[in-house]
């Protein structure tokens, strides 16, 4: 399993560096599945995006947690599922700090760090062409990953602003996809920040939950 993690992981970060096989049209939804190519496209449609290091340097890992005043999370740069022989798993955003990281633990694969963004609620804003739709969702203090189904968390209907839709469309067309699934942060204070987009993102739950 470990070889199979460590090849998808470098191979990801390696595609996102170069950008490498992302012209042909039926890579669309393997190339917006990439995590540092989206932070990349959302920056340049105008979303703010969490500061990312993606190292092996086990120094560079613990200096960056440290620098985090409001927390470091650990995140996986391709998808959270992974498949070992006959068993699937998935792996979901946690909190590091500096003693998570030695020479031996990171030495397999690259580690995807992002500072922690101080939440009042995450955002999911699902485009299904050109229809929205936006649920608040929120849980206590101790929330990371509300996909996590250990996490207990509550749905609310939402709204984007036109500004936000806008970059919402535009991140889409850079990406080749008429779907997305968008992850924010929504700060105490208002501000959204982009965390990823799915190509492939669930959302009968989320009809279920709201009656979208």
């Amino acid at each position: 399993m470990k070889a199979l993690t460590r090849g998808d992981e470098t191979k990801r970060m390696a595609r996102s560096i170069t950008g490498a096989g992302l012209v042909l049209l039926e890579e669309a939804v393997p190339r917006g599945e990439i995590e540092l190519y989206q932070l990349q496209v959302a920056r340049q449609v105008g979303f703010r995006i969490p500061r990312t290091l993606i190292s092996s340097d086990p120094l560079e890992l613990r200096n960056f947690v440290a620098s985090n005043k409001s927390g470091t999370i650990c995140k996986p740069i391709y998808h959270g599922m992974f498949f070992d022989e006959a068993s699937t798993y998935s792996v979901f955003t946690r909190r590091v700090t500096p003693e998570s990281f030695d020479a031996e633990s990171v030495k397999l694969c690259p580690v995807l760090l992002q500072e922690e963004i101080v939440r009042s609620a995450d955002v999911r804003a699902t485009f299904i062409g050109s229809q929205c739709f936006v649920a608040d969702i929120k849980g206590d203090q101790a929330l990371v990953d509300w996909r996590n189904p250990e996490s207990k968390v509550f749905y609310s209907t939402s709204s984007l602003s036109d500004t936000v839709q806008n970059q919402c469309k535009a991140l889409l067309d850079q990406l080749g996809l008429v779907y997305g699934a968008f992850d924010f942060i929504k700060t105490p204070e208002g501000d959204l920040v982009f965390l990823e987009v799915n190509p492939t993102g669930e959302w009968a739950w989320l009809e279920d939950q709201l009656g979208f």
